[in-house]
């Protein structure tokens, strides 16, 4: 049977990352498990993947160092693709904040 996702705030955190618009999204607040602030970051391709830092900025450069090991590691060509795909909005989505920090985390 399927766990009870009704209170899981994990799980809820996911999916409105998913929800949200665009290729890569970045979402502010706090922890679901420490309750410090901070931001995370992930790509809807490979959503599992999350970057997670104090500003958003952070967090996109983190998501980015991890999709570049991640790439390394994938087996089949089609997923190394999606991979790739992502690094490469992240990227533009990084080149368009230039030098900003994007959105900081909301103080608690």
């Amino acid at each position: 049977m399927a766990p009870d996702r009704r209170e899981n705030e994990e799980y809820h955190a996911k999916i409105d990352l998913i929800n949200a618009g665009g290729p890569v999204t970045v979402r502010t607040g706090p922890c679901p498990s420490c309750r410090t602030n901070h931001a995370r970051c992930n790509h809807r391709t490979v959503p599992a993947i999350l970057g997670v830092g104090e500003t958003s900025r952070q967090a996109a450069e983190d998501l980015l160092r991890r999709l570049n090991r991640q790439k390394h590691t994938v087996e089949d060509r089609w997923h190394r693709d999606k991979v790739e795909a992502a690094i490469a909005d992240l990227r533009t989505f990084l080149d368009a904040a230039g030098g900003d920090t994007l959105a900081s985390p909301e103080p608690g």
